[in-house]
């Protein structure tokens, strides 16, 4: 399912005078689609720690891969799918290694992926034709991507390292001296586009009624505690008419770049302001907002702390309201496989958040053991249609694909097919969402 956003990308490429390039990335719905419908555009594809890589639709690439990955990969039958069908690309082994969606890769591990991507390169540059260009050394911005422009040579995209906070910055001299590298942001790519596209259908059903829940009142100030790139802050600015002033905190400094511009391109810079900042301990004094909210963050920090942190910030009467992953919920898949494959499919879960964080129903537990009161308990069932979620629905097949051998992804996809021809597809995840008010 290849979405019209996606296929922006080599309008981006064009419209820089780029034929042709070398690619880095790591996650599958920034390549995949370029790869799809644009194999010409690839000079070389780099992954860099994937959590998935369909190994069939890489392998015609040959020797112009390189798969960089941690050997503690939890996937062991990705890893062996990865040998061997993509045998006559490099596989580059980090040892004692196993990233996570918001690990830091290049600070970690930067000197090894550097020398290995360098040697790579520099290896296909005499087999591989890649017009040298040499542009603007600026940032600019195009079809909702932002670029940054650094050095001359073959030209070298970066698309994001998923949730690194550092992202290609630690890389971006060495690799620069060699290489025209653009690197690549924006609504339209990396984990931000998921987040964006994620605020169009399903997900904003159940955020719009936790915002309900939260009875927010015009004027009052609303504190959003793990806002990414600030994509329900922007909704919610126009939702509530610009009526209130809004403050996001993330501990990712990538996605609150991202916020801070996607705000300002939409003229809500005025009511909205971002800061860094984890939720188990916000930089902000007593009884500093009105109405504290935060959707599918509090798996990530401690969980009880931040539902203190939520009531200690809020004024006495003010109102806290939570969204947060059901993870101890199966989800729903509507298509017609055996019973085993089903079970697989619907029991995969995100992995890498925190234990002391909270995705299941211990959220309302905890709201009464952290002194609300007026307490409301209320799950959802998060439902994405083909009609709304296109790239959701995409993003989560790729998810469930780590966990499937040939046989099965093959079946999977064939029932996937046969449900969407017949309109019933569809895929759901539970959330648990909890409100209540500071008694002060």
């Amino acid at each position: 399912m290849t979405t019209e956003v996606d296929s922006h990308l080599p309008g981006l490429l064009w419209h820089l005078g780029i034929t042709r390039a070398h690619f880095a990335a790591r996650l599958p719905y920034d390549w995949r689609p370029l790869l799809e419908d644009h194999p010409e555009a690839i000079a070389t594809l780099t992954l860099v720690c994937p959590a998935a890589a369909d190994s069939h639709l890489l392998a015609p690439l040959g020797s112009r891969l390189m798969l960089i990955y941690g050997d503690m990969i939890s996937n062991g039958e990705a890893l062996l799918n990865w040998q061997e069908n993509l045998s006559k690309g490099k596989l580059v082994s980090l040892t004692n290694y196993a990233p996570g969606n918001d690990t830091d890769i290049l600070a970690e591990r930067g000197l090894e992926i550097g020398e290995s991507m360098m040697e790579f390169l520099g290896q296909s540059d005499t087999s591989v034709s890649v017009p040298t260009v040499s542009l603007d050394q600026t940032e600019g911005q195009w079809g909702g991507y932002i670029y940054r422009v650094r050095g001359s040579g073959p030209p070298l995209v970066l698309l994001p390292l998923q949730y690194a906070p550092s992202q290609w910055d630690l890389l971006i001299d060495r690799l620069s001296q060699n290489y025209c590298t653009i690197t690549v942001t924006g609504a339209n790519v990396g984990p931000v586009s998921s987040l964006e596209k994620r605020a169009l259908g399903g997900y904003l059903d159940a955020v719009e009624k936790v915002i309900l829940e939260a009875d927010i009142q015009p004027g009052e100030r609303i504190l959003d505690i793990g806002c990414g790139p600030g994509t329900l802050d922007r909704w919610l600015a126009r939702y509530t008419s610009r009526a209130n002033s809004i403050v996001g905190v993330d501990p990712s400094t990538y996605l609150l770049r991202e916020a801070v511009a996607l705000a300002k391109n939409d003229g809500l810079d005025d009511v909205i302001n971002f800061e860094e900042s984890g939720g188990d301990d916000l930089p902000f004094s007593d009884a500093s907002f009105d109405v504290a909210i935060s959707f599918t963050a509090i798996q990530f920090p401690d969980a009880d702390r931040m539902l203190a942190e939520m009531r200690r910030v809020t004024r006495p009467g003010g109102r806290v309201a939570v969204l947060a992953r059901g993870d101890d919920r199966p989800n729903l898949i509507n298509i017609n496989v055996g019973t085993e494959l089903k079970s697989k499919v619907e029991g995969v879960r995100s992995k890498g958040q925190n234990e002391l964080g909270c995705r299941d129903a211990s959220l309302y537990q905890r709201f009464y053991q952290a002194g609300f009161s007026g307490i409301k308990i209320f799950p959802q069932l998060v439902v994405y249609t083909p009609d709304k979620d296109a790239s959701q629905l995409e993003n989560k097949k790729a998810d469930v694909s780590t966990v499937l051998n040939a046989e099965e992804l093959a079946e999977l996809n064939r029932a996937i097919a046969s449900a969407v021809e017949e309109g019933s597809f569809f895929i759901a995840e539970w959330v648990h969402c909890a409100a209540g008010i500071n008694p002060g």
